[in-house]
């Protein structure tokens, strides 16, 4: 497996969620903690919403159900298999 930091993620990407260390860095969009148990896994983009603003985007993930919002700093990168 080969992760790769890219600028933007699209639907059916697989990508990896940061390691436990580096999503509590990001508390203020993670306050409940209840997103660390998806730490260092694999997950899958299904929706892509961009800020108003439209400086960033975030995604949400079939793994989780569309429960949460993910910023790009809380994943690792894209996944590509070889």
């Amino acid at each position: 497996m080969n992760v790769k930091k890219i600028k933007s993620y699209k639907i059916g990407d697989k990508v990896l969620i940061v390691q436990l260390d580096k999503l509590l860095e990001c508390e203020s969009l993670n306050p409940s903690g209840k997103m660390n148990k998806y730490a260092g896994t694999e997950m899958t983009v299904a929706i892509i919403s961009i800020d108003k603003n439209d400086n960033f985007k975030l995604y949400k993930m079939e793994e989780d159900k569309l429960s949460w919002f993910w910023y790009p700093e809380m994943i690792q990168g894209k996944i590509y298999e070889y």
